[in-house]
């Protein structure tokens, strides 16, 4: 380790010009759709599925689906499972040959609604797994409970199912039971 007084003695190193570039400022999933999208409608689910300021994932309503899923909590105060279900319906219906959309918009309307579709078969499969574990869960435990033991002190009910023959109240006389009872 130099002592201090060899540092001292060196000289110091010239000081680098700082150039302050300006970031690169890359345009958000919202503004790259609206500028490449030419059907209006396709236009409207992209401004209603990538709202301004969004900062979960990509900023998409397939990203606050994934992020619910994780967490179980709502992103910015509310699910967006059925907002993501609706769009993807509507979609699909924009990605229909009757539908008039350019090849571009076509596409984009398919990656949509395929990233919508894939978040929430996400969500469904982890649902079901964890329905399935807590089955799962259950089950084993009502088969590891013991049974009770065959001495037991908690009092017995009989019920007996056969019908009780009728009794005469006239001493030495007898009554078959009644067939209609």
């Amino acid at each position: 380790m130099p002592e201090e007084s060899d540092l001292s003695d060196q000289q110091a190193l010239p000081e680098q010009p700082t150039t302050a570039e300006p970031p690169v400022e890359y345009p958000t999933v919202r503004e790259a759709l609206q500028s490449t999208i030419d059907d209006q409608r396709l236009k409207n689910h992209a401004e209603q599925l990538y709202k301004p300021g969004a900062t979960v994932g990509d900023g998409g309503t397939a990203a606050a689906v994934y992020q619910e899923t994780e967490t179980g909590e709502p992103v910015n105060g509310r699910f967006h499972d059925i907002k993501a279900d609706n769009h993807s319906r509507g979609l699909g219906k924009l990605d229909s040959d009757s539908s008039g959309l350019n090849t571009t918009d076509r596409e984009i309307a398919k990656d949509l609604k395929e990233d919508l579709d894939n978040a929430l078969a996400n969500r469904d499969q982890t649902i079901a797994s964890a329905v399935e574990e807590d089955y799962s869960a259950n089950l084993q435990a009502a088969y590891s409970q013991q049974p009770p033991p065959a001495e037991s002190s908690a009092p017995t009910l009989e019920v007996s199912t056969a019908p009780e023959p009728e009794v005469d109240p006239t001493p030495g006389a007898s009554v078959a039971p009644s067939q209609g009872s």
